[in-house]
This record gives structure tokens, C-alpha cells and sequence, in this order.
């Protein structure tokens, strides 16, 4: 729910800075189609893999096969303002990911985001999400920090899943605005192309 609405941020401060929604209609990226097949397998296939019991190894792999393409595609984009985010954050997120066999969660983020009636669910389920123990590696890349606030928003997120959403959010915001790829140092306008 968290990135659905970052992206209605994103669009909604696009538009007062005078952007174009219909300027994302335009933006045409290396691979695109793999991206977006990637990013909502990222997000799908490892909840479906739960719900039809597949064991964590499945949920593993239907994880970071996406996540591979993800990052691949993010970095044929590289001039394309956010892709650079976005590739980073997902990567962390592989990196911690590979290195526990999952996703480790912070109990005490849990707490304070006032998800932890998670926990137990997590912990019986054994899925492609853990509750991390003392000596969980990578846990400053882990889901840490959590988000308080309406029930509708209230998570645990990485740091990658952080630079994921500002990724997203600097692609949709630039692009609205006719400046999404980067040509040196300076932004140029979309139509220079």
C-alpha cells in the first residue's frame, strides 16, 4: 500500500510544479515491458507462493529472479533520473536477502510501527520473511524502520525499499516535468531526444 501511495504523492507534487501527468505516457525505457513484468512479480509471486504453501526456497526464488531483471533493467536506464535509486535500493534488498535466505524483520520496528501482530504470522509461516535474532547479519539493511501511522500505511521497511520509493517518486516527478534522462550534469528536456 506504502508505494501506491508514494506514487500519488509523487504525481500530485508533480502537477504543482506545473508537470504533465501525461508527459509518463512519453517516457520510454530499455526493456520496459521486463520491468514492469519484474516489479509486479518482485511484489506478487512470492505472496502467491505463500498462500499456495510453497516453502521459503519457492518464495526465495520467485523473489530474486525478479529482483535480477529489476536491478538488469534499472541499469540499462541509468540516464534516466530515479533508475540509479531504484536499482540501489533493490539490490540492497537482494544483498540482505541472499545473505539470510530472506527478509529479516525487526521485532522492535514492528512494535513501534504497530504491526506486531504480524509477528506470530511470521514466525509460524516461515515464508521469505523472518523475525531477526541477535546475530541476524546485514540487519541495517533489513526491514528496520518502521512506519507508524494509519492502518492503511503502517509497515516495516529497508533501506533499499527507502531508495526504491524516492526512485520511483524522482522518475514519475521528472518525468512530468519533460526531464527525465540526464545528459551530464545538467537535466535536458525529454523532446532534446
Amino acid at each position: 500500500m506504502i508505494i501506491l501511495l508514494i506514487i500519488l504523492a509523487a504525481l500530485i507534487i508533480g502537477r504543482l510544479l506545473g508537470g504533465d501527468p501525461r508527459s509518463l505516457g512519453l517516457l520510454r525505457l530499455r526493456g520496459e515491458g521486463v520491468l514492469v513484468v519484474a516489479l509486479a512479480g518482485q511484489f506478487l509471486l512470492p505472496r502467491l507462493a505463500q498462500e499456495f504453501g510453497l516453502d521459503s526456497h519457492a518464495q526465495y526464488w520467485l523473489w530474486m529472479i525478479p529482483a535480477f531483471l529489476v536491478v538488469g533493467t534499472a541499469l540499462l536506464n541509468l540516464d534516466v533520473n530515479g533508475m540509479n535509486l531504484m536499482a540501489l535500493g533493490v539490490a540492497l534488498n537482494a544483498l540482505v536477502i541472499s545473505v539470510n535466505f530472506g527478509m529479516p524483520i525487526s521485532r522492535t520496528a514492528a512494535h513501534i510501527a504497530g504491526v506486531q501482530d504480524m509477528i506470530p504470522v511470521i514466525e509460524s509461516a516461515r515464508g521469505l520473511y523472518f523475525v531477526a535474532g541477535a546475530h541476524t547479519p546485514l540487519m541495517v539493511l533489513a526491514d528496520v524502520l518502521p512506519v507508524p501511522g494509519p492502518t492503511y500505511v503502517r509497515t516495516i521497511v529497508s533501506v533499499g525499499d527507502m531508495l526504491l520509493f524516492v526512485g520511483v517518486a524522482v522518475l514519475l516527478i521528472t518525468t512530468m516535468l519533460g526531464q527525465s534522462r540526464e545528459r551530464g550534469r545538467g537535466l535536458v528536456r525529454d523532446e532534446e531526444f
